[in-house]
Parts: structure tokens; C-alpha cells; sequence
């Protein structure tokens, strides 16, 4: 009898193993196709040099990014009070999949219509509005699912792998880019730019469903459906009495406030020293090859280490990526530098953006999943990354700053931001069940 029940226990766990496993490489394939898809439509680069095309002003360019991470994580407070009440959290991303395919189908379509300019930044900016808010109903569910189905010591590894591989990829993708929004690229403006969008589309929409055949336990624990007023007081609360979550979300806000100078670094030079617009393919190479070596090592940093030590060398990456662009722009012209050392110039300062970002992206998600108590998970990612989309609407300003301030200053608060996001990273703590 006791040989019976342990072979029965031995089947369990090698069932329990091999779902883990299954589901650790449909998270990472996941995360393969929907990465890569994004880094085709990099708003930094791509969907920036995009409306470059259309205005020189600079307060609708700096709408892209902060639009794109704000939307995206505005609703999520609201969805995590539905979201604890439900057993199975893969339901809730399914759901959300055909809401999220046709926004992108719909974000496709704008960046190709040929109309007046007006008409096309309308176009492009009501649908991708629409876009990033409906990915933001699905990121809350996404993260539950993976807290639940991945193993605490391997969050950061399978961060690595999904920024990794897909950064093995984006290096052949940032050729494409190269030679779409090139004058000798086989389409005008602004079908260039709708053809990567269209690629977009149909890359995240395969990476969705990839990830809906993720298997999930049922939650023992049900907590009761509450409205997002409800759910907001009793996260404050959290936030007062939890000291290490508190040092995350602010880590993490000023990580986020020290990005937005980035996606005016192309657009400088190529105003203030003629660079051709073409090295936007280049520096996305830059960023991918980037991604790809940085999460070499950091997936084995916070495999072996913790996820403290990575948001720590982050900060110090994006540190030097800014202090970079700064000396450029201080003393750029006085030392008549030329157009083409201009553009070089730039690629190790979109290096070290691809390691502050890969490195941020791997240890910030890891950490609020190890943080978080699984009776508080829903709510404290829904609350975090709604604080956080207030923090990415305040980015928006960046735009009104270079047309008061000028390029420079702003660059200088971006500084001023990342040297104190890796002062508070140095007081995190990564709590896991290592």
C-alpha cells in the first residue's frame, strides 16, 4: 500500500513538474512573439518617428510613450477588484484577447490611411489610445497567471528568456525597420510605417494566443468582488504600513520619470546635426542586440542573486545612458562634431537604454510578484501599476518642458531622477521563498 501511494505521489509531482515546464515555455514564446511584435513599433523610435513626420511639435511627440504606458496601466486597479474574485485567472485574459486583437487590428489600420496630416495624428492617436488601454485590461491577468503557474526562484529567469530571445529576433527585425522608413525602402510614407504596424498586429495576436493555453489551479481562496474606491483604500494602507513595497513603487515611478528625455534622443540629433532619419533602424539593432546580452545576464543575476541587485545595476546603466546624452548636447557643437559622429555617438547611448530597460523589466515585475502576499496579489499589482500610469501621464509634460526649457534641462532632470531611483533601490529587499 505504501509502495502504491508513493508512486502515486512520484506520478503527481512529475505531472506537476512537466506542467510547470509546459507552461514556462508557453510564457516565454509568449513573451517571444509579443516583445519582438512591440520592438517593431518601438514608441521611442519608431511610432515617434512616425508622427515626427507628421508635426515638429514636440508636446504631441512626447504623448507617445507616456499615452502607451499610461493607459496601459490606468484600468488596472479597477479590473483587480473582479479579478480576486475569480478562481481562474487565465478566464479573464482569454476574455480580454478579442478586445485586444481588435484594437491593434484597428491601430493597423489608422497608420496606413494617406489623408491630410491632421487627420492622420487624429487617426493615429484615438486608436492608439484605444490600443494601450485595452492591453491593459490583460496585464493584470497575465501577471496572476504567471504568479501562480511559475515557480518564485524562476520569474526572473523567465523574464530573461522572454527578453532575450525575442531581442535575438528583434536584431533581424530592427533590418526590416531600417529598411522601411529609409527613402529606398519599397513603400511611401506612411505605408512604411503602417507595414510594421500591420506586423505588429499579427505577431501580439498570435503571442495572445499562445498564452491562453496556459494551464491554472483554481484559487482556494476567494476573495469578494470590491469597486475600485473600496480597493484603493485598503491598497493605501498597504502602502503605509508595507516599507519595503513603498521603496518599490517609488523605485519604480522615478525609473519611469528619468525616461523622458529617450524618445527625443533620435529626433536631437537629427535636428541639431543633420542625422538621417535611417539610423532609427540602427539604434533599434542597438537596442536588441542589447536586450539579447543583458538578459544573458541578468536572468542569471536574479536566478543565483536576487532582483535587487539587478534594478540596482539598471539604474546605474540608465545613470550613464543619460550623463552620455548630456555631454553630447552640452558640448556637441562647440566641438563641431559631425553628423556622422553624432549618429555613433548614439549607439552606446541606446546600449546602455537597452540594459536599464531590459534589467528594469526583468527585476520590476519579479520583485512586486515576490513582494506581494498571494491574498493581497491582485490588488497590489492593480494599485501599483495604477499609480504608476499617473506617474506615466506626468511624463506627458515632457514635451511642454523642451518647448519652454529646452532639450537640456530636461535631460538634466531625467539625471537627477535615475540617480535617486538607484539610491532607493539600494534600501529594496527581494523577499522569495528561496
Amino acid at each position: 500500500m505504501m509502495e502504491l501511494e508513493t508512486a502515486a505521489q512520484s506520478t503527481d509531482r512529475a505531472n506537476s513538474e512537466r506542467v510547470i515546464k509546459r507552461n514556462f515555455l508557453l510564457a516565454v514564446i509568449n513573451g517571444v512573439f509579443y516583445i519582438f511584435a512591440e520592438a517593431l513599433i518601438d514608441p521611442t523610435l519608431v511610432l515617434v518617428g512616425f508622427v515626427s513626420q507628421l508635426t515638429q511639435n514636440p508636446i504631441l511627440m512626447g504623448l507617445v510613450l507616456p499615452i502607451r504606458d499610461a493607459f496601459w496601466a490606468l484600468p488596472q486597479l479597477w479590473v483587480s477588484g473582479f479579478l480576486q474574485n475569480r478562481p481562474l485567472k487565465i478566464r479573464a485574459y482569454r476574455e480580454t484577447s478579442i478586445v485586444r486583437i481588435s484594437a491593434w487590428c484597428m491601430l493597423a489600420l489608422s497608420m496606413n490611411l494617406n489623408l491630410g496630416r491632421n487627420w492622420m495624428l487624429i487617426a493615429f492617436f484615438i486608436s492608439f489610445s484605444i490600443a494601450s488601454l485595452a492591453s491593459g485590461f490583460g496585464s493584470l491577468p497575465f501577471l496572476e497567471v504567471v504568479s501562480k503557474t511559475i515557480p518564485p526562484q524562476r520569474r526572473g529567469e523567465l523574464f530573461a528568456w522572454r527578453f532575450g530571445v525575442s531581442g535575438l529576433l528583434g536584431i533581424g527585425g530592427s533590418f526590416l525597420v531600417r529598411w522601411l522608413v529609409s527613402d529606398r525602402g519599397p513603400f511611401q510614407f506612411p505605408h512604411n510605417y503602417g507595414t510594421l504596424a500591420f506586423a505588429y498586429f499579427v505577431l501580439a495576436s498570435v503571442s495572445l494566443l499562445i498564452f491562453n493555453q496556459v494551464q491554472e489551479q483554481p484559487d482556494e481562496n476567494i476573495l469578494p468582488r470590491r469597486n475600485a474606491m473600496k480597493q484603493f483604500r485598503i491598497a493605501l494602507a498597504v502602502l503605509k504600513t508595507n516599507v519595503n513595497y513603498r521603496r518599490l513603487v517609488i523605485t519604480i515611478a522615478l525609473m519611469i520619470l528619468s525616461t523622458m528625455a529617450i524618445p527625443f534622443f533620435a529626433i536631437y540629433v537629427e535636428e541639431e546635426f543633420q542625422v538621417d532619419p535611417q539610423w532609427i533602424g540602427t539604434y533599434l539593432g542597438v537596442l536588441m542586440v542589447s536586450n539579447l546580452l543583458s538578459n544573458i545576464f541578468f536572468g542569471r543575476l536574479s536566478r543565483k542573486t536576487d532582483n535587487q541587485k539587478v534594478i540596482r545595476l539598471a539604474a546605474s546603466a540608465g545613470g550613464a545612458m543619460i550623463l552620455l546624452m548630456l555631454l553630447l548636447a552640452l558640448f556637441g557643437k562647440n566641438l563641431k562634431i559631425t553628423p556622422t559622429l553624432a549618429a555613433l555617438w548614439l549607439v552606446p547611448v541606446f546600449f546602455l537604454a537597452g540594459v536599464r530597460g531590459t534589467g528594469f523589466g526583468i527585476s520590476s515585475s519579479s520583485l512586486l510578484l515576490n513582494i506581494a502576499q498571494p491574498e493581497e496579489r491582485s490588488l497590489m499589482i492593480g494599485f501599483t501599476q495604477f499609480l504608476l500610469g499617473l506617474v506615466i501621464l506626468s511624463t506627458s509634460i515632457s514635451g511642454v518642458l523642451i518647448k519652454t526649457l529646452g532639450f537640456i534641462p530636461l535631460v538634466v532632470i531625467t539625471l537627477i531622477t535615475q540617480i535617486s531611483a538607484w539610491s532607493v533601490a539600494n534600501r529594496l529587499h527581494d523577499r522569495t521563498d528561496r
